[in-house]
């Protein structure tokens, strides 16, 4: 019996040691991004009862005390295309930040594209810098194909900021959806199974 003790706790400290030094992983496949997150309960924000107003706007969920603050250096603009509902800025050449109150997540992840004058998906490039707990960031640049190209990331650290920026001039960044699962630390939640189990052992042994 102390024997499977001693294993069960080795192979959740050896589970959680091998989860934090994985390196953070890209994802442009929603479908995979969601099951490598285990599903909700998350956030998915389509942005649809978003009027036409100056930020910073707000965003939460019950399910698990996550929250975020969206932020721009411009009014945000409601676009709708075919009941769609995407967030965009009053002005061109404007970034979008969100930056996260509470609960903050390992992962992060939706639709981020350009739009033109005329409010339709155009071709464009993207920055993404996303801010970690410990004020390291990891910068990326995306091309979107269309409006439901999907971009998300999953870390090993709580991210605090996800900032958005265009990279060509005299068009719209634009965010068609997020989504942001509720924070799940599964590798401490891990290593605290392999040190109970090694506690445990050794008190059996004590006894």
């Amino acid at each position: 019996m102390n024997n499977a003790i001693a294993l069960l706790a080795a192979a959740g400290l050896a589970t959680a040691l091998s989860a934090q030094a994985q390196s953070p992983t890209p994802y442009s496949d929603q479908s995979l991004f969601l099951a490598a997150i285990g599903g909700p309960p998350f956030i998915e924000q389509n942005f649809g009862d978003e009027p036409n107003v100056e930020g910073p706007l707000s965003y939460s969920t019950s399910q698990g005390n996550t929250s975020y603050l969206a932020t721009s250096d411009s009014s945000f603009y409601n676009l709708v295309q075919s009941s769609d509902y995407w967030l965009s800025t009053f002005n061109p050449d404007s970034y979008i930040n969100l930056t996260f109150t509470s609960g903050s997540p390992e992962a992060f992840g939706g639709d981020f594209f350009m739009t033109g004058q005329d409010t339709l998906y155009i071709s464009g490039g993207i920055s993404i810098v996303i801010t970690l707990a410990d004020s390291s960031t990891l910068d990326y640049t995306i091309t979107p194909a269309s409006s439901s190209d999907f971009w998300g990331i999953i870390t090993t650290q709580p991210i605090t900021e996800a900032a958005l920026a265009p990279l060509q001039p005299n068009d719209w960044l634009t965010v068609g959806e997020v989504i942001t699962p509720v924070p799940e630390p599964s590798s401490l939640m891990l290593l605290g199974v392999g040190t109970v189990g090694l506690i445990w052992g050794k008190c059996r042994k004590l006894r």
